[in-house]
């Protein structure tokens, strides 16, 4: 599923641009301290069959739908995408490369990416363990922050929301 929680000082209101099609995409007003947009994502991966809805081209569509939300304020788009360069190979459609390209447009870059200076693909720290085997692991979560130069990455740590556990 998909849970947006606020602590502390901040507050948290489903924007009203919200849209049933993309219900795992959840557009939230975080007011507080700061005041930014957030569209949390949990997105179907790549062998989603298309008769099911999200499925992968779905991730694009949804940004479609959500640019003006985005561009109205400081934004932040993050969650699990389920998708990652490694696997656009074996897509027609719904290319996680794609995806990354309509981030961009809208002044987003991927805080891990930026961070550390690794290319997509070429992670050191991965998100996800293929059937938990740590030989077959990827980057499949992310969080797309302002790539202004006024946004200053301190600290990025990845946790283990996918980790092998044995």
């Amino acid at each position: 599923g998909l849970a947006v929680f606020a602590f502390g000082a901040r507050s948290l209101r489903r924007h009203q641009s919200w849209d049933p099609r993309f219900r795992l995409f959840l557009p939230v007003e975080v007011r507080g301290i700061d005041a930014v947009n957030l569209l949390a994502v949990w997105a179907f991966n790549q062998a989603t069959p298309p008769t099911v809805v999200p499925n992968p081209r779905t991730t694009s569509l949804a940004l479609d739908h959500y640019a003006r939300f985005l561009e109205r304020s400081t934004a932040i788009v993050a969650g699990d995408f389920n998708a990652g360069i490694a696997w656009d190979f074996k897509s027609k459609t719904g290319k996680f490369a794609d995806v990354d390209r309509k981030l961009v447009k809208l002044g987003l870059a991927s805080a891990y990416h930026a961070h550390t200076g690794h290319d997509f693909n070429k992670e050191e720290s991965h998100t996800l363990w293929f059937l938990k085997n740590v030989k077959h692991s990827f980057h499949i979560d992310y969080i797309y922050v302002p790539s202004s130069k006024g946004c200053v990455i301190q600290s990025v740590e990845v946790g283990e929301s996918h980790s092998p556990c044995y």
